[in-house]
């Protein structure tokens, strides 16, 4: 073998782990978009059994809200993967 042909061998190894990343990264976003969904749904259930909750704490005080980083996650798009190149 080579070195062409090593370095080709190379790089269809290297396009093959960039296909099953690319497919990784669509099941986490799809999981991402399901949990997320998840969250926003039952913080609005919590948030509509107010009623049911301690006596004397105010309002403003009972509600049930994501967090910044539940917020940003469900709202920001999928960052893009980088990798370095050997040197």
């Amino acid at each position: 073998m080579d070195l062409r042909q090593m370095a080709e061998a190379h790089l269809k190894n290297v396009d093959q782990q960039l296909q099953d990343l690319q497919q990784q990264r669509v099941r986490i976003d799809e999981d991402i978009q399901k949990l997320s969904e998840y969250l926003q749904q039952g913080v609005a259930e919590l948030n509509t059994g107010n009623s049911q909750t301690k006596p004397g704490l105010p309002p403003e005080r009972m509600e049930v809200t994501m967090n910044s980083a539940a917020q940003e996650l469900a709202q920001s798009p999928t960052p893009n993967l980088t990798l370095p190149l050997p040197g």
